[in-house]
């Protein structure tokens, strides 16, 4: 996948009010409409602060404000963006950080006005223990298997129960899974030992913070997917396991809008899993080459 990375060193000094900010990296969408930009912030004279910030702009633009940030958080020196998917970017960040606010979709509206209306680009979180990604480069492992690598502090997350969810609109949905869709299980790196994945969720400085969290071969648990929401989003959210066989894509069925060599259908030889939106959409994720692919099935 070709990923135009741009490193920049370029400051700009707000003197009225002593910041000082500094693009660190920005990193152009593989559609290339959309540039992510990461900046770093500083200044307040001797109390001091330092920002680090996300921003999504269309390509080639600077960024203007807070209406295009999608991510603010304080300690995270080391974090990096990266496209993994034509339209999901990454943000990699330390344990240690605090995150301040954070957005985790982009809508673009179809300017044809043709269906479909818009177009979704996602953007997840993944805290990364530093120690773990160390000991992965210590015994040369790629960096694909080095990003799943996110134990970080887990404290405070608690496993999802369905009396959590009692009273949600597809609470009686779930009385159709013995473990309502809460949690799945499966060899999904076909080694022998059976792995599982789960829906977790914390509060997290006043805000619910949820997350479907992996635990490969009875190792430290790692975390696929960070969000912030409300109980009402988590709600919406599920887990099912997969048998290996053929899924048709998205595409294969006529959902939103595909380039000419986007895959109709992906054969998997051990268990996955789906995480889904009730009555909306599934991404299938599977084991391939020592890492997860992600892969959307319905839209």
């Amino acid at each position: 996948m070709n990923r135009n990375i741009l490193v920049v060193g370029f400051l700009f000094i707000l003197a009225s009010c002593g910041v000082t900010t500094k693009e660190e990296q920005r990193v152009t969408s593989p559609d290339g409409k959309f540039d992510a930009v990461f900046i770093v912030k500083s200044g307040g004279g001797a109390a001091g602060f330092v920002d680090y910030e996300v921003h999504i702009v269309p390509n080639g633009e600077p960024v203007k404000g807070n209406d295009d940030r999608y991510l603010l958080a304080d300690g995270a020196y080391g974090l990096n963006i990266e496209w993994v998917e034509p339209k999901l970017l990454e943000i990699t960040y330390p344990s240690a950080s605090e995150i301040q606010s954070f957005n985790n979709v982009l809508y673009v509206k179809n300017e044809q006005n043709t269906r479909p209306y818009y177009f979704i680009y996602e953007i997840v979180l993944k805290r990364v223990d530093k120690e773990k990604l160390r000991a992965a480069a210590s015994a040369k492992k790629n960096d694909s298997i080095a990003r799943y690598a996110l134990a970080g502090d887990d404290a405070g997350w608690k496993r999802v129960k369905i009396s959590d969810l009692k009273d949600t609109v597809d609470y009686s949905l779930r009385k159709s899974s013995e473990n309502s869709y809460l949690s799945a299980k499966g060899d999904f790196d076909g080694n022998g030992h059976e792995d599982v994945v789960e829906l977790v969720s914390r509060d997290h400085f006043s805000t619910l913070e949820y997350a479907f969290r992996v635990v490969m071969n009875g190792d430290a648990p790692q975390e696929l997917l960070l969000r912030r929401g409300t109980k009402a989003d988590l709600a919406k959210l599920g887990v099912i396991t997969k048998a290996p066989g053929e899924y048709k894509t998205a595409c294969a069925k006529g959902y939103g809008r595909c380039s000419d060599d986007a895959p109709q259908s992906v054969q998997i030889a051990n268990a996955g899993f789906g995480l889904f939106q009730f009555e909306s959409a599934e991404i299938l994720y599977h084991w391939k080459d020592g890492e997860f692919h992600r892969l959307a099935l319905s839209d």
